[in-house]
């Protein structure tokens, strides 16, 4: 264990965007250059945008704004939402019920939309993929001038059609910025409404430009250290993820907007990176975690989604490889709403139980995936035990002192060759959804490890056969 926890230390692969020194110097120059700096407008297909340091300011101003100049109070949101991004609405005098997820392509919500007298309805594109509401739901909402929110914090860019009255995007987690949220209205009127406000609130919430300039440089080179000395990554959680909390400005970071002008520039770039990271882990993860299965993308992913069955063997497995440098995360927190109730929110706590996420963001490739893969499946079956019997002519596999598997090994006269048959045990096989490219990737592994050690007189030349 001593071993793993040092392992957990000098991870390569970084859970964020990073921060460039190149980007940062070119960031100014190009702002010298270039006196317009609202470049990054393009990507989202309007002009009718605010800036904000974090979505969960921009939720909780979203919802001020309404409550005051509209007498809107009752907001609809998912279930499968990250409690964090609530915690400032919840400081107010919202009145918020979670609906399931799943439902937002039936038109079952309208009848619990009439009886709540619901005024805002959020919904979520998750991970960067387009949801689907009811034309029906979304008939009714119109109808009732119900003011909808679509949550596109995982998104990129901006979809090409959208029906919603207010969007929210988080480029902060997409691009190496220090921090950044969008706030995009489909209405001038509203738009220059909400500005209006937004400025008298900003009045009172003046940030010093010393202490911001102070608080990007600390996290430049604390990001910096990181990446030097590797990353110590949350551990998996699957009964429930706590976020981490951090410190909410009112105000843009001092570097963040010139960084997101530089940044538009290098979105086909960046699109087609998250695209080939994405299907990177997808091919070199099935070969050493079979029960892991990850979809053929049709969008471009905040992070890789993978999915899975999840059992005790399984979560441990994923747990360990997880100690040992693979980036694997939970998300979201859930709210404590829907953890706690018995009889609703099924759909969104399976979800959460039975899902990882990966990194894929520009600043990783292929190379540094694979390597990852490589180093952790070396770990992988180092934990192992091996104990050789020289008069049964076997090898025991155990993993915490249970055999779960044996080479037996036979002498093939007629061919002049050693034959090693290589058996694991069905309860091993059945997490592994009996995939025999792991098990020979398995066995050749630890023959590896045999003959490189050499704690056994271990034939030279052998043919592995699986049964």
């Amino acid at each position: 264990m001593t071993q793993t926890q040092k392992i957990n230390y000098k991870n390569r692969i970084s859970l964020y965007p990073l921060m460039k020194t190149k980007n940062i110097f070119f960031s100014f120059y190009k702002a010298f250059k270039d006196k317009k700096n609202d470049h990054y407008k393009i990507l989202y297909k309007s002009k009718n945008l605010i800036l904000y340091p974090r979505s969960t300011l921009s939720l909780l101003r979203i919802y001020q704004y309404l409550s005051i100049f509209k007498s809107k109070r009752t907001i609809f949101i998912p279930d499968f939402i990250c409690n964090e991004s609530l915690s400032l609405l919840r400081r107010t005098n919202a009145k918020i019920i979670f609906y399931e997820h799943d439902l937002l392509k039936s038109k079952k919500l309208i009848s619990i939309l009439k009886f709540n007298k619901v005024d805002i309805f959020l919904f979520v594109n998750y991970f960067g993929k387009k949801n689907r509401i009811n034309s029906d739901l979304l008939e009714y909402i119109n109808r009732k001038n119900i003011t909808l929110i679509e949550d596109n914090t995982h998104c990129l860019t901006a979809f090409e059609k959208s029906f919603s009255d207010i969007e929210i995007y988080s480029p902060h987690k997409l691009f190496g910025i220090e921090d950044g949220s969008i706030i995009k209205f489909k209405d001038s009127f509203d738009y220059k409404q909400f500005n209006n406000f937004d400025l008298v609130l900003k009045r009172n919430y003046q940030d010093f430009k010393l202490r911001r300039i102070i608080d990007f440089l600390y996290l430049f080179f604390k990001r910096k250290i990181r990446k030097y000395f590797g990353y110590k990554y949350p551990k998996l959680n699957f009964n429930n993820h706590n976020s981490s909390n951090y410190k909410i400005n009112y105000n843009l970071g001092v570097m963040s907007k010139r960084l997101f002008n530089l940044y538009y520039e290098k979105i086909d770039f960046i699109k087609k990176k998250r695209v080939s990271n994405f299907n990177s882990w997808k091919k070199n993860l099935k070969l050493i975690l079979p029960f892991l299965k990850m979809e053929n993308l049709e969008y471009i992913p905040y992070l890789g989604i993978v999915n899975f069955k999840n059992t005790k063997e399984r979560t441990k497995i994923l747990k360990q490889y997880n100690l040992y440098g693979l980036p694997f995360g939970n998300w979201p927190d859930l709210p404590p709403e829907v953890v706690q109730s018995r009889d609703k929110y099924k759909n969104a706590k399976r979800r959460f139980k039975n899902q990882i996420t990966l990194p894929v963001h520009q600043d990783i490739n292929s190379k540094i995936i694979e390597n990852c893969i490589e180093r952790c499946f070396e770990e992988y079956i180092n934990s192992f035990k091996i104990v050789y019997s020289s008069t049964k002519k076997e090898i025991k596999i155990l993993e915490n002192g249970k055999i779960i598997g044996k080479f037996l090994i036979f002498y093939d006269s007629k061919n002049n060759q050693n034959i090693l048959n290589l058996k694991f045990y069905k309860k091993f096989k059945d997490t592994y959804s009996d995939s025999r490219k792991f098990f020979y990737k398995l066995g050749r592994g630890i023959i590896k490890r045999l003959l490189i050690k050499k704690q056994f007189n271990f034939p030279q030349n052998f043919v592995l056969k699986l049964y």
